[in-house]
């Protein structure tokens, strides 16, 4: 055999570069042109890691077939088979075997990416191996006997992409798609897979509030929300009509999943409602909520205990209320326009020891804080001091000019311009003992009755006015004479 009549060709099966760890490859030298046989050949193998670079090449006899099973990247190079025979050498051609890492997976998305889908609405699966641009797809869906089922892709596009319109329960499932390389159909990467869940009821809106009252000038916000899944969803706000969607102004805002009104006015009172959608689908109207915005109320101040009209030391208890269902009002104290500092809540305010510098108008009103509601002043109540003790009169009254025995005579105690609240005690001879009741004498409130009269019922008499712990001084005394009947005298 001459030099010319031989030739060293090398070929690989598969015959592709792009190899996967774990796949097998054969490479074969073959002498062509000569018609002989191979016998009185010896074959080396060379492989260089780089392309055209002899700096990293190695050598290795394994005959005229080369096997790679499984292949590893370690494996990755050009690889060149050398003939042989005599002194002659001959060199075939190269074959690159590139290693491309870990076997591509096949990735499988959804558009739009809604974990729930319901009944009506449109999905698009995909299918993509992330490496390579040659491949080829497929798919199927597993059925209730978890067999695989093959599925026609719904238009061309390499079989990429399956489309869903208007699904169904029946859609639910778990969905699969395969790949393969077109130009090597033996590397075929992981399958994807996806499970879809179609729910046949269409969803319903929930629209909620923020309970209590709502009051002239407050923030109020109304959110909107769909049950189970709340992925993709855009709302739409009705008021007093579920055909006109409401529109963005300066104080009132739609934002998503919320409707939020920045300062309350009695023409935002109505009945109002929500729906979502999200791309063509839409979901039932939510229940209708009414909202009713009112003016905040005027509190009601009064007199929880004690006098407008009072006594140094005297104690008095003002109380403040805002009608309504909120119970949570903080309220302010104010005397002569002056706001009074207290602790706590304060819906009431208490003079435990009264000096005239707590004479003057009163007036209260509340707030809620967590919202920045403030209510009116409430109406004013007069409260009055005095400087001195309450003067005490004592009278007496009886049928005739001189009392006699068995006559009756009541004696009267009176506080001096002030009759509200008092309580009245009676004393004889001495201030130190209260008179108490009998079946011929009564004290009754402000009047002491001696109904048979007789002389041991001569005396000093005083009498004290008190009202809660508050005495006043003792009155003037009054002395009472009893004379004896003349005839039984003369007897």
């Amino acid at each position: 055999m001459s030099k010319s009549s031989a030739e060293i060709v090398l070929t690989a099966d598969p015959p592709w570069s792009e190899m996967f760890p774990g796949d097998t490859v054969t490479l074969t030298c073959h002498i062509n042109g000569s018609g002989e046989s191979l016998e009185g050949w010896n074959f080396t193998w060379s492989r260089s890691k780089q392309k055209n670079s002899t700096s990293e090449t190695e050598h290795f006899t394994t005959g005229s077939v080369h096997v790679l099973s499984p292949v590893r990247e370690t494996d990755q190079g050009q690889y060149q088979c050398i003939g042989q025979k005599e002194s002659e050498h001959f060199y075939s051609n190269r074959h690159e075997l590139i290693v491309s890492g870990d076997r591509p997976q096949a990735v499988l998305t959804q558009d739009p990416p809604f974990p729930v889908l319901f009944t009506g609405e449109n999905v698009t699966l995909k299918c993509e191996v992330r490496k390579g641009s040659e491949w080829r797809y497929s798919w199927g869906k597993k059925n209730q006997q978890n067999l695989l089922e093959k599925l026609t892709s719904k238009y061309d596009d390499g079989h990429q992409t399956y489309r869903l319109q208007s699904v169904t329960v029946r859609d639910s499932g778990q969905y699969l798609c395969h790949a393969e390389y077109i130009n090597n159909p033996v590397i075929q990467p992981y399958s994807g897979s996806l499970s879809l869940e179609v729910l046949e009821k269409k969803p319903k809106a929930n629209l909620k509030e923020s309970a209590g009252e709502i009051y002239t000038g407050e923030r109020i916000t109304l959110s909107c929300t769909v049950d189970g899944d709340s992925t993709g969803w855009k709302y739409l706000w009705y008021k007093d009509t579920q055909g006109a969607v409401l529109s963005n102004t300066d104080s009132d805002r739609t934002d998503g999943s919320s409707y939020t009104i920045s300062s309350a006015a009695p023409s935002h009172s109505g009945q109002y409602w929500c729906r979502a959608h999200r791309g063509g689908f839409y979901s039932h109207y939510s229940d209708s909520h009414e909202v009713n915005i009112q003016g905040v109320p005027k509190p009601v101040l009064s007199l929880q205990s004690g006098w407008t009209n009072m006594f140094l030391t005297e104690t008095v208890t003002l109380s403040c209320d805002v009608q309504g269902i909120s119970s949570h009002w903080v309220y302010k104290w104010y005397r002569d326009g002056q706001e009074i500092p207290i602790s706590g809540d304060g819906d009431t305010y208490t003079i435990p020891s009264a000096a005239r510098s707590h004479s003057g108008q009163y007036q209260c009103r509340g707030e809620l804080p967590e919202r920045a509601v403030t209510s009116p002043h409430s109406h004013s109540l007069l409260l009055t001091v005095y400087g001195t003790e309450p003067e005490i009169q004592i009278t007496m009254e009886s049928c005739c000019g001189n009392i006699s025995t068995g006559d009756t005579l009541t004696l009267r105690c009176a506080v001096k311009g002030s009759s509200t609240g008092w309580k009245y005690l009676w004393y004889k001879d001495t201030q130190g003992a209260v008179l108490s009741n009998t079946d011929s004498d009564r004290t009754d409130g402000s009047s002491y009755t001696i109904s048979s009269a007789a002389p041991s019922h001569s005396g000093q008499y005083w009498c004290r006015a008190n009202r809660g712990k508050f005495y006043s001084h003792y009155s003037d005394s009054h002395k009472v004479n009893i004379q004896g009947d003349p005839l039984l005298e003369n007897l």
